[in-house]
């Protein structure tokens, strides 16, 4: 890989991605998919970091069809962890509220899920995958609602497939991906 005078740090940051690109695979795929389910499940997403792994994953990708991987098991983890939320929420229904659970989550945050819920329906819990803290108790707070199946199963999967999409974007800034495709003998800074 050709270093950019003067890239220092920036140098550094594109040997460690590219070294990453090495590293793609089946192990890396289930790490991003198990950290997405986890950071998913109720109440776990406070602490577990999520976005770390999709960071990492997304550095990771260099072909289309890695992107492709990349994105849906990541959403499908992100799904599958909303319905541990959603089950747990049918199960037990409003009460679930005054648990031990939810008073370590944060009551607020149930009571704002809820409010999207009752107005919003499925699309409440689609936009609340974007919403730290909020989205690990909607599944919960749409299950005990009563949110038909199809319709969380629908705004799950909008949600999951929009937050890996946002998150992968965020490990592909644009200037080191026209660094990776550009010419040898094209500059972007204009030098000679």
């Amino acid at each position: 890989m050709y270093r950019y005078p003067g890239d220092g740090l920036a140098g550094d940051m594109d040997a460690f991605l590219t070294g990453l690109a090495d590293q793609f695979g089946p192990l890396l795929l289930l790490m991003g998919g198990v950290f997405a389910f986890v950071e998913s499940a109720l109440g776990v997403g406070l602490a577990f970091p999520g976005e770390t792994a999709v960071l990492t994953l997304g550095a990771a990708t260099t072909t289309p069809a890695d992107v492709a991987w990349a994105l849906g098991v990541v959403a499908v983890g992100a799904s599958l962890g909303d319905h541990v939320g959603y089950l747990i929420g049918r199960r037990l229904g409003p009460g679930l509220r005054e648990s031990a659970l939810v008073r370590r989550v944060g009551v607020h945050r149930w009571d704002a899920g809820a409010r999207m819920i009752g107005r919003h329906g499925l699309w409440a819990v689609a936009a609340s995958r974007l919403l730290p803290g909020v989205r690990t108790v909607v599944p919960a707070v749409a299950g005990a609602a009563g949110l038909g199946y199809r319709g969380f199963v629908t705004g799950s999967m909008l949600g999951a497939a929009s937050w890996s999409t946002l998150w992968w974007e965020q490990a592909h800034p644009p200037a080191p991906r026209y660094r990776r495709w550009q010419a040898p003998w094209v500059r972007l800074d204009g030098s000679q």
